[in-house]
């Protein structure tokens, strides 16, 4: 397989980095812990920061992570792409989540 990417770099446009959350609300050492509420609402403010400086603004970050989970409609196929962890059934490919197929 091969793959270029042909053109030139827009520098007229501003580079920043996206914000990533904080490594305390994502990383957990041998057991899990809910993520401090006021950690996700100060992240939350940042990418909207974030999408206005880039001239997008959109509707508020969290309100759109609830959006994509709240129900199966949000998750848009992704509930159907099973665990990678899981033992291969026959054909090579993990059983779906809840055993459906």
């Amino acid at each position: 397989m091969l793959a270029v990417a042909v053109g030139q770099p827009a520098f007229d446009r501003k580079r920043t980095l996206k914000p990533r959350l904080p490594q305390d609300v994502v990383l957990h050492e041998e057991r899990y812990r809910p993520a401090d509420p006021d950690a996700i609402r100060a992240y939350s403010d940042r990418m909207d920061a974030f999408y206005e400086d880039l001239g997008r603004p959109q509707a508020p970050w969290i309100q759109t992570q609830i959006a994509r989970v709240r129900d199966l409609a949000g998750l848009h196929g992704r509930e159907r792409m099973g665990c990678s962890s899981a033992a291969p059934r026959s054909g090579g490919h993990p059983e779906p989540r809840g055993g459906q197929r």
